[in-house]
């Protein structure tokens, strides 16, 4: 999914992913498009990554808005 995120450069995306040490998944996604959609969710490397998400997690995945309040050297200054 980066490569392909990497070869598409959707415009008004941010995508980040990490492992945390206990093996869970922290997924971090910034949207600034003109209209809001999210470009992630056209692209066919995502739907292949979230299919079948339900047998691969403990935990269904559970999305929560977020704002930064603090940035040092960690996002590109919008």
């Amino acid at each position: 999914m980066f490569e392909d995120l990497r070869t598409r450069a959707p415009e008004g995306l941010r995508y980040l992913a990490v492992r945390v040490a206990d093996g869970s998944f922290l997924h971090f996604v910034m949207v600034e498009t003109k209209d809001g959609s999210n470009p992630l969710l056209g692209l066919e490397s995502f739907k292949a990554f979230t299919a079948g998400v339900k047998d691969r997690c403990l935990e269904l995945p559970k999305a929560e808005g977020a704002t930064v309040v603090g940035n040092y050297r960690m996002l590109r200054d919008p």
